[in-house]
């Protein structure tokens, strides 16, 4: 049985920020549409296998229960509970984004 899918406000915000990065500043409407479609498969995948990657391996994220899935050069970092698959923010691997692990919902 698939679980749900739920997205945060937050990874919502991140998605536009980096949709807009690319297409307006980088000038790669390409790379935004590969980027959405990916997201979309990834949504569709992990419902299908929510635990499909382990539990984080940092720290921080471990103790919340925290997995990381990559799309491209991108972090979805999600959780699993009751069913449902939460993505709760979205990253560049080039992002520092240690700092910015809080619990989520």
């Amino acid at each position: 049985m698939a679980s749900e899918v739920y997205i945060t406000a937050e990874f919502e915000c991140d998605l536009f920020d980096s949709l807009a990065y690319l297409t307006e500043v980088l000038h790669a409407s390409g790379a935004a549409e590969r980027l959405a479609n990916e997201i979309d498969a990834a949504k569709e995948l992990l419902a299908e296998h929510p635990f499909l990657d382990a539990v984080s391996e940092r720290l921080q994220m471990a103790d919340l229960g925290y997995r990381e899935h990559l799309v491209l050069n991108y972090v979805i970092v999600y959780k699993v509970k009751n069913n449902v698959v939460w993505f709760l923010r979205l990253f560049h691997q080039r992002q520092s984004y240690g700092r910015f692990i809080i619990e989520w919902r």
